[in-house]
């Protein structure tokens, strides 16, 4: 029914748009990459049939990997079928029978992933040489890079969700014409390929939009997590973020009075933890598995004899976007042990970081000794631009520019410095916060022109 309603809605605005109708979309593609998680045909053909039922007779098209698309024989009859990253067009044909076989992603660059040793480059000159060679049709994925603002990057996992791989904030991609739309050396190459192949000249190259730097800044310290926890939910054990407060992004807060030592496990962390007890910082567990980081999801505590409160913050990354592990709860989705005993009866409490909440932040009222701070800033312009925000002195957290949430940083790159558009910034005054999870004193935030150092 949901399915239903939404083509029922969609259909009305895209009808008019269709080629056939004298707009500009030359197909209509029924799905994405249905092939990596799926196996119904019916469902694919339904989804056929719905579209026709509104009024929106194609063409129509899908996208996947052909091996994909073999194993779970998964082309619906007369659509034109899109490959994935492959090249093959002459295996694809025999699935595609007499419909048009062309290239639905092509990929001039790739992911970059938190703890990558560099930024993911691709070549793709000579795929776009065969592509013009043999008429095809294609698409570039991406030919503009982008940005993961606010929580929205992804992530990538094996399929029984291990080799968690969270997507950095930027989306830049490598892509031909980069993050703030600046054209790079591949757009060039590209470009003089296609001006080659039509043998005729393009239009100008647009104007690259203007960058803007300030003096460096160093935030003060803010307010702390611990002073502006909200009410908590009582639970016997871990349940996900999603289930627990219908929470989808930001971080939940576990707390529980533990008596004695010994060896503290926590399963199904997702997708970072910190753990401290009687407010004392002991570790961290990452489902991101890097040299520099524990991994592991166990923890020596230190012998008590009388109570002590055990918190453990859970923050979150994107979720998984591809495959069969895109439900990918988070928070803590298994049990907490304590030398081998679940631990129930938890307080929980929810940090999803919104805008009502941040506004509302108690400041503090001396230095801060416990890690969970807000910082603050403010920096001044004559005129906005584009600009880059070099975090390489902080940890790990978020970074918001006049309450606008410009994503995650993290130490562990390879990304250190994140994208601000001029029209998030203004002339005069500009705010600067930050959220790390494990700095109590601030550093320097210094503003450039460019992603890479």
């Amino acid at each position: 029914a949901a399915v239903r309603r939404y083509i029922a809605t969609l259909a009305p605005v895209v009808k008019p748009l269709m080629a056939a109708n004298g707009g500009p979309v030359l197909m209509l593609q029924i799905e994405n990459e249905y092939a990596s998680f799926g196996s119904d045909l019916g469902y694919l053909e339904l989804l056929h049939t719905l579209w026709q039922e509104q009024g929106v007779h194609g063409p129509f098209s899908v996208s996947d990997g052909l091996a994909q698309i073999e194993k779970a024989q998964t082309y619906p009859s007369g659509a034109a079928l899109g490959l994935d990253g492959d090249t093959e067009f002459a295996k694809a044909q025999p699935v595609a029978g007499e419909m048009p076989v062309w290239m639905g992603e092509g990929y001039p660059g790739w992911l970059t992933h938190w703890g990558d040793e560099g930024f993911a480059r691709n070549d793709f000159t000579d795929t776009l040489r065969l592509l013009l060679r043999e008429r095809r049709s294609f698409n570039l994925y991406v030919v503009h890079g982008g940005t993961n603002f606010g929580f929205g990057a992804g992530a990538n996992a094996h399929d029984d969700y291990s080799h968690f791989q969270p997507v950095i904030t930027s989306y830049d991609y490598g892509a031909p014409i980069d993050e703030r739309g600046a054209p790079t050396p591949a757009y060039h190459v590209f470009r003089a390929l296609l001006a080659a192949d039509q043998k005729r000249a393009l239009p100008e190259v647009p104007t690259v939009p203007p960058t803007v730097t300030f003096a460096p800044v160093t935030p003060r310290p803010l307010a702390s997590l611990w002073d502006n926890l909200p009410a908590a939910k009582r639970v016997d054990e871990p349940l996900a973020n999603e289930l627990l407060f219908g929470q989808d992004h930001g971080m939940v807060l576990y707390r529980r009075r533990i008596r004695g030592g010994g060896e503290l496990e926590i399963d199904g962390v997702r997708d970072y933890a910190t753990v401290f007890l009687d407010g004392h910082y002991l570790d961290s567990i990452s489902r991101v598995a890097h040299p520099s980081l524990h991994s592991g999801n166990r923890i020596a505590l230190t012998g008590q004899d009388t109570d002590a409160t055990l918190d453990i913050v859970v923050d979150s990354f994107g979720h998984v976007g591809y495959g069969h592990a895109m439900a990918d709860r988070k928070g803590i989705v298994g049990k907490i042990r304590l030398n081998g005993t679940p631990l129930e009866g938890w307080n929980v409490f929810s940090l999803p970081l919104e805008a009502a909440w941040l506004h509302g932040l108690r400041p503090l009222q001396g230095r801060p000794v416990r890690p969970g701070v807000f910082f603050k800033a403010t920096f001044t312009l004559a005129q906005t631009g584009d600009c880059y925000l070099d975090m390489s002195g902080w940890d790990k957290g978020y970074l918001w520019i006049n309450g606008k949430l410009l994503g995650r940083y993290w130490r562990i790159g390879p990304q250190q410095r994140l994208y601000c558009p001029a029209s998030w910034l203004r002339v005069g005054g500009n705010d600067l916060m930050v959220f790390d999870l494990h700095l109590t004193e601030p550093a320097a935030i210094r503003s450039v022109r460019d992603l890479h150092a």
